[in-house]
């Protein structure tokens, strides 16, 4: 199964980023791309099993489930139910630790999943270059502000 994976080290505190993160019916707020997010059977976005509904600013439709969410080790996993990727067996996972020297947040992302064996690399590449690492960058911009 591929597996995509990147990290990076924000300047807002951990309660800061991770107040955004919990809000699993919040990513339209910070994620680049994403037009709205709804989610459904008036669940909240906090709730393990909620799905949220996203629809991107070209009209892409998404479904994610959220699998896990722990205030105490900031963690979030959560899994692409519907998408117009040819992936399955998603499983995702945000992981929030505070930098104790200097302060800010070290942020870990990472996904694995299962598609077609021709399609490892562009579905890849989709994720880190038009998902993960576009969000850590808007995350921290929008923390910043």
């Amino acid at each position: 199964m591929p597996r995509v994976f990147h990290s990076a080290i924000l300047k807002p505190s951990t309660d800061q980023v991770w107040q955004v993160l919990r809000d699993f019916g919040g990513v339209h707020r910070w994620l680049p791309g994403i037009d709205r997010c709804d989610v459904e059977n008036g669940l909240q976005g906090d709730q393990v099993g909620a799905v949220r509904h996203l629809v991107t600013r070209d009209g892409t439709r998404f479904r994610e489930r959220l699998l896990a969410l722990s205030d105490y080790d900031l963690t979030l996993a959560y899994a692409i139910i519907e998408a117009p990727l040819p992936v399955s067996d998603h499983l995702a996972e945000i992981r929030v630790i505070p930098v104790t020297e200097g302060g800010g947040s070290f942020l870990a992302w990472s996904a694995e999943f299962a598609c077609p064996d021709g399609e490892h690399d562009r579905v890849t590449r989709f994720m880190l270059d038009e998902v993960i690492r576009p969000g850590l960058a808007a995350l921290e911009r929008g923390l910043a502000a």
